[in-house]
């Protein structure tokens, strides 16, 4: 197989596949990335068994399509290396049947062996999939507000991935890790069915890398999901746990709310934690007369730390205990210079909303307060 192209295309490519290549992997084929001639098209695909990526590009083939060898497996870190070190350039990419491989250009030549295709693992099938369009930009969107609440925890297995799931005539994705929850409803989606998936945050990250056309499809099997770009796909396995069951989660009668700016109460946070203690990062916000007093204590070191932020306050007074560190992630994530904090009981869950909501996105964030004994 004798192919030539522009560095650019190749590399955008090979970057975009390489993304599914393990950090561990237990194989050397699954260090490489499989180079294969679709007709005039060159197909590249990488995966490390739970989520794969195939991504096609035009090409300009010098050798016959009967040509031996049309597929090989090409160690993917020299590859991507070389390619991310040239400019935008023509090159010219050669493989021989002993699997070396010649990678070419005016004034450089590099030289590396390969392996023989037919080891490569198959790429998933999928059949017999529900399927929806959705625009991929909002898609992408999503994914990004609600993947960074994913548990990392092994032994909580339906807490490390990410829901996609259409409920109610609504699509939605949902990430928690026990402690925080994030919710993302798509308001212009208009369909009627009733899918549910959870898949690794891998997949979901790899797709928002990968530009695309402004549609996707999203396709859903009893065991995969599949986000198809047209060009290319992103395949996972689903993860076999249940997702906690998060509505019940989300409170429905807080009734203390506090309207702040952002920034000002993200600011205030990270210079009180500094005062707390560094192994439990709590801090207590008192909220009352327009105003939040955070506080924050470490007796080991004898220091505290306190600010007061001006607000828009609606409810009785009260006094509410959060990880600092948890918190202002949820704070930085919010894409508004407004938000809501809504408050109820100690022990009840609070919820942080932008202000004003997207036209497209409605997006919820829950935060699990801490007992104020615990903090003392």
């Amino acid at each position: 197989m004798k192919f030539t192209t522009v560095n650019t295309d190749l590399y955008r490519a090979l970057d975009g596949v390489c993304g599914a290549l393990p950090k561990k992997p237990e194989k050397e084929i699954l260090k490489c990335v499989l180079l294969e001639r679709k007709n005039d098209l060159l197909e590249l695909r990488a995966t490390d068994m739970e989520i794969s990526i195939r991504h096609k590009i035009p090409v300009n083939f010098l050798s016959e399509e009967g040509d031996e060898p049309n597929v090989i497996a090409v160690p993917a870190q020299e590859f991507l290396d070389t390619c991310r070190s040239l400019p935008d350039i023509p090159i010219t990419c050669e493989i021989d049947d002993k699997c070396k491989i010649v990678l070419s250009h005016a004034s450089g030549q590099y030289d590396w062996m390969g392996y023989k295709g037919e080891s490569f693992p198959e790429f998933p099938s999928i059949t017999d999939a529900q399927e929806i369009q959705f625009d991929r930009q909002l898609l992408k969107t999503g994914f990004d507000l609600v993947g960074f609440a994913t548990g990392q925890d092994a032994s909580r297995p339906g807490m490390m991935g990410i829901l996609f799931e259409i409920l109610e005539g609504s699509a939605r994705v949902v990430s928690t890790d026990g402690h925080r929850l994030t919710r993302c409803i798509f308001k212009s989606y208009d369909g009627d069915l009733d899918v549910k998936a959870l898949a690794p945050h891998k997949a979901f990250q790899q797709f928002a890398r990968i530009d695309g056309l402004d549609k996707c499809s999203i396709q859903i099997t009893e065991n995969h999901l599949c986000l198809d770009l047209g060009y290319a796909q992103v395949i996972s396995r689903l993860i076999n746990a249940k997702f906690p069951k998060y509505e019940r989660a989300i409170p429905e009668e807080n009734d203390k709310i506090v309207l702040v700016d952002r920034r000002e109460l993200l600011g205030s946070i990270q210079r009180v934690n500094i005062f707390a203690s560094e192994n439990s990062n709590h801090i207590v916000l008192d909220c009352k007369d327009d105003t939040i007093v955070i506080n924050a204590v470490d007796v080991e070191r004898s220091s505290k730390g306190s600010e007061t932020v001006n607000c828009s306050y609606s409810g009785e007074p009260t006094q509410i205990g959060f990880n600092a560190q948890y918190l202002l992630e949820l704070l930085r994530y919010l894409p508004s210079d407004e938000i809501t904090l809504s408050m109820g009981i100690p022990n009840r869950a609070a919820l942080l909303k932008p202000v004003p909501q997207d036209d497209d996105i409605h997006l919820t964030f829950l935060i699990m307060p801490i007992m104020l004994n615990k903090l003392e």
